[in-house]
């Protein structure tokens, strides 16, 4: 009997396995009105509400088109905690607050205090309430600082804003005031807002803030941004061959074209860290980016001039976002990893269908659908290799692209035509040049690359919605 329950204990041990959920733009939006239209941001007060007169079907959990409503928020919450399981770890992206909460520059102060209710309401009052086992490694978002894109430069800045994110994640959550290497979290997250967390004796995770390296900052430079380059190039490097890390961040490096030609990150800092994957990109699981609202994945490699031998060494997941500003259904994903094998696999995204929610009747449909990357696009699991092969994949086959550029967008593929409909405003279909657009920033990191890849680089059109 005791041999029994020996083997049966070296069997559970054996195959432990790591949950991880990641929450992107969040965006919540304490001014949302359930009754306003898209084209005025669905904000109120609007007179037509007050009045009782009807607008359009009233949307109490939120309207493609504008960000996130409270009863968003707590519904995709109880989902998440409901369909999750035992979730582990996690990652929070960036972009807690509304769009147009952060302050342009130039502009008074007056919404910073609300900024930073708002950054801890989703925290202190919707994560930690349901996932207080759970390790959170929250990333910076380019509307969670007081200028928008910005980060702090004064000394008092520093201290105010970087102190308030320290208290919040690492003093306030339950499971990370547990954490018995916070003293060397907080040295970092107070230099400039990153951190490394580990999680075991071979996973860590990395928590990178790339305001530091936008091209909406080419203005404000800073030391940060090279001292946060050496951190994680060193951190890369001097980590045990057998740990594994997952790297998360809001503004991700690479390219988009929404329209028009968009580069995330400056040059110098972007060339830096594709030669950090280079040279470290096997020690790295995956690295999770936002920002962009819509699901995607992205893969470089070398090239043998030879040989045409192509070697992947670097892959970046975009998980969905729960704000649908971007025409897209509000999404999250959930995904496990081997602790023996350090691998992740069963890659699933989870998307409410917000379209069926609108009513005038009071009789909201909450209906929810998931997609495993594994079942719909053949990805087995995460890794540069398996993400190349896929490109390989859609790029030969126009009916996987097309179900990719659906299930993607969180729409059902019964809605194909609504959902190339929404490429299409935002400028980024061009299936009578071969998908050119799309292939070239799915490959490409580096901003020469992808212009040779385009051809030149003029715009394609112009974008309907503000710039990502």
């Amino acid at each position: 009997m005791n041999y029994i329950a020996f083997i049966l204990t070296l069997l559970i041990a054996s195959s432990y396995t790591t949950r991880v959920a990641i929450l992107n733009d969040l965006h919540l939006d304490p001014y949302f009105d359930p009754a306003v239209v898209s084209q005025n941001d669905c904000r109120g007060p609007n007179p037509f509400s007050l009045l009782e007169m009807e607008v359009s079907k009233f949307a109490p959990f939120g309207r493609y088109g504008c960000d996130v409503p409270v009863n968003l928020i707590n519904l995709f919450m109880g989902h998440l905690n409901k369909t999750g399981g035992d979730i582990d770890v996690i990652l929070v992206s960036g972009d807690y607050t509304a769009h147009d909460i952060a302050s342009k520059r130039g502009r008074s102060e007056p919404n910073y205090a609300m900024l930073k209710s708002i950054i801890s309401q989703n925290f202190a009052q919707y994560i930690n309430p349901l996932f207080p086992d759970s390790i959170v490694i929250p990333a910076i978002g380019n509307n969670d600082v007081k200028f928008h894109y910005e980060f702090p430069t004064t000394e008092e800045d520093i201290e105010d804003y970087y102190g308030f994110l320290y208290n919040l994640w690492w003093e306030q959550l339950e499971a990370n005031s547990q954490y018995k290497g916070k003293k060397d979290i907080k040295k970092t997250l107070m230099n400039g807002g990153y951190f490394v967390y580990h999680h075991s004796d071979v996973l860590s995770f990395m928590a990178v803030n790339s305001l530091y390296f936008s091209v909406k900052n080419e203005k404000f430079p800073s030391k940060v941004s090279n001292e946060q380059l050496d951190w994680i190039e060193e951190t890369l490097k001097n980590a045990d061959k057998n740990r594994k890390f997952i790297i998360n961040m809001h503004v991700f490096p690479g390219m988009y074209n929404p329209g028009e030609k968009q580069q995330f990150w400056i040059d110098e800092f972007n060339n830096r860290f594709d030669n950090i994957m280079k040279k470290y990109g096997d020690k790295v699981l995956l690295l999770n980016g936002a920002h962009t609202h819509i699901a995607d994945v992205r893969a470089s490699w070398t090239e043998d001039e030879e040989t045409g031998d192509r070697k992947p060494y670097y892959a970046n997941f975009v998980s969905p976002s729960f704000s649908p500003f971007y025409l897209n259904n509000p999404g999250f994903t959930i995904f496990d990893i081997d602790d023996e094998e350090n691998k992740i696999d069963d890659i699933t995204t989870h998307f409410l269908q917000l379209d069926k929610t609108y009513s005038d009747t009071g009789d909201h449909i909450i209906e929810y659908h998931s997609v495993n990357f594994q079942e719909e696009f053949g990805i087995k699991e995460w890794s540069p290799q398996e993400i190349m092969e896929f490109g390989d994949r859609a790029k030969a086959d126009d009916a996987l692209f097309k179900k990719f550029l659906v299930l993607k967008l969180g729409y059902r593929l019964d809605q194909e035509q609504e959902a190339l409909g929404v490429y299409s405003n935002l400028g980024m279909i061009d299936f009578e040049d071969d998908n050119k657009l799309y292939w070239c920033f799915f490959e490409h990191i580096r901003s020469d690359n992808y212009d040779t890849c385009i051809g030149d680089s003029s715009s394609a059109g112009s974008f309907l919605k503000t710039s990502f």
